[in-house]
Parts: C-alpha cells; sequence; structure tokens
C-alpha cells in the first residue's frame, strides 16, 4: 500500500515483457490491470493479441474488450490516463486514507462514461466524502489544464467492504 509509483513502474515491466509469453493466464489478468493503471493503449495490444490466438473465452472477450473500447472513446491519451489514476491515488494517500494498489475498478455507465472506483480502507463517511470531493477537484483541473477529455473520466473513492473482498 502507498507505493504507487513502484507498482506503476513494475506494471509498465510487465507490459514490456508480453512477447515473452503465450499464457492467457498471465495476459488476460496483465490486460485487465493496464487498464485500471490508464496504460490503455497496452491493453488493447494485448487484448488484439489474445483474439489472435483465439483465447479469449466469449464472456471474458466481452468485458476485456468493452472496457477497452469505451476507455478508448473518452478520447483521453494513455500517458494522460496513466497520470491521472496516478495522482488520484496520491491525492487519497495524502489525505491519510489508505488505499490499496490493486483495489479499484470500473464501473460502466451507459455511455462513453466510465468511473474508476478506488476502494479505501476507511469507514467515515465524513472522510470518504471529504476524499471525493478533492478527487472531483482534482480532476476538473485536470480537465482544464490537461486534457478537456477527461470530462468522461470520473473516480469516486468507496469504504473497504469485507463481503466483498478486496477491490470490486
Amino acid at each position: 500500500m502507498g507505493f504507487f509509483n513502484e507498482a506503476t513502474e513494475y506494471l509498465r515491466q510487465m507490459l514490456n515483457s508480453v512477447q515473452s509469453t503465450d499464457n492467457p493466464a498471465y495476459l488476460k489478468p496483465l490486460a485487465h490491470m493496464g487498464m485500471l493503471y490508464g496504460f490503455v493503449d497496452d491493453a488493447g495490444l494485448i487484448i488484439g493479441r489474445l483474439k489472435r490466438m483465439e483465447l479469449l473465452e466469449p464472456d471474458q472477450q466481452d468485458e476485456l474488450e468493452r472496457i477497452y473500447l469505451l476507455l478508448k472513446q473518452t478520447g483521453v491519451s494513455q500517458a494522460v490516463m496513466a497520470d491521472t489514476v496516478l495522482a488520484a491515488k496520491k491525492l487519497l494517500a495524502g489525505e491519510g486514507l489508505q488505499i490499496p494498489t490493486y483495489s479499484f475498478g470500473y464501473s460502466v455507465e451507459h455511455d462513453i462514461f466510465i468511473e474508476l472506483k478506488m476502494v479505501c480502507f476507511e469507514n467515515n463517511t465524513e472522510r470518504l466524502a471529504e476524499a471525493d470531493e478533492s478527487l472531483s477537484r482534482m480532476l476538473v483541473d485536470m480537465e482544464e489544464s490537461v486534457d478537456e477529455n477527461l470530462i468522461n473520466f470520473s473516480i469516486s473513492c468507496r469504504p473497504y467492504n469485507p463481503g466483498y473482498g478486496i477491490g470490486s
């Protein structure tokens, strides 16, 4: 927890190593993690490779491809998306919230509006609401100063729920 730069760098190394394996048990989760960390283009290359290898199961193919295509539709570049996810994690850590490096997931609505939910070890609703507000401000600032396409992207902070396990 809290080693977000290191986790991002490790994921970059893993994404660079995809050519050395054809193992779908490695490639499928890597594509999913790549998208979660904002490495949308890299995840798309893995998805394309899995399709060519005919290794995707229909349900997983739909889910992976759907998230990938929606992330691409936002028009946000991979570099901006990865920086945004990293900035959100650092903001939450800076506010004293503990967030596991791997506990977050996308919630896809009807169109290209995508929400990234970050799970925190926190039960105080006041702190979570303040963190949500800080994340919203951060995204608006980044939308104005970095990439206007971030308007289709939202990040929220949610409490860890032991009934659902880590991440969602």
